[in-house]
């Protein structure tokens, strides 16, 4: 949805429920547009808008400053940096290796299940992987909401399955968005063990090949 300009904006606040869903790096090899116009050359956030009245469903992706308008004309908060990036070139040894594994939790401050962690980390990284590809947003945002409302929950076999639902529509898998993805960019090593677990003691081993090799 075209925002460019501060009264646009303001117009979009009237007639839409402004949502922020995501902060995302622009990846190498990904082209991120903005709706303000311009290509984004650091980070970005995504909205999803929906009409007051119609209750249709739009999205919104744009840079820092245009996000920062949004948050102040809806009195809403901006969602913390998803990095999956490793700022420093890997180069052998324990320091490099300790980099690569390390923590790469974005929120400090919730006490998350670990496995349910592991499915939001998968779910954001699919946002990731679609770039600017606005079709499957929606499921994908409401599959994150979900997951990060109740964090300490064990996971949830419905948000696996819908999330293996776009993985499908992709022809894909985690493991493969994850290669994709580090084609051009250096990334922390994800691991999904725990949550491949789980599914196994849930007798759902079919949605396993989706996280793990």
């Amino acid at each position: 949805m075209d925002c460019r300009g501060h009264n646009r904006r303001i117009q979009i606040v009237q007639n839409y429920d402004v949502i922020p869903e995501v902060h995302l790096p622009v990846m190498n090899g990904i082209t991120i547009k903005s709706d303000a116009g311009n290509d984004i050359s650091k980070t970005y956030f995504m909205f999803t808008c929906i009409h007051k009245i119609t209750d249709k469903k739009e999205t919104i992706i744009c840079g820092k400053t245009t996000a920062n308008d949004f948050s102040k004309l809806t009195g809403k908060e901006l969602p913390l940096l998803f990095n999956p990036l490793i700022n420093a070139p890997l180069v052998g040894g324990i320091n490099a290796n300790a980099a690569r594994l390390g923590n790469h939790n974005n929120h400090p401050h919730i006490k998350w299940n670990k496995a349910r962690k592991q499915l939001y980390n998968a779910t954001m990284l699919m946002i990731l992987y679609t770039g600017n590809k606005p079709d499957p947003f929606q499921p994908l945002f409401g599959i994150r909401r979900d997951i990060e409302k109740y964090p300490n929950y064990s996971v949830q076999i419905r948000h696996v399955k819908a999330l293996v639902t776009v993985l499908k529509k992709f022809k894909t898998t985690i493991p493969k968005v994850i290669d994709k993805l580090e084609v051009n960019n250096m990334m922390i090593a994800y691991n999904f063990d725990l949550l491949a677990d789980f599914l196994i003691s849930k007798n759902q081993n079919e949605l396993v090949k989706f996280f793990v090799m």
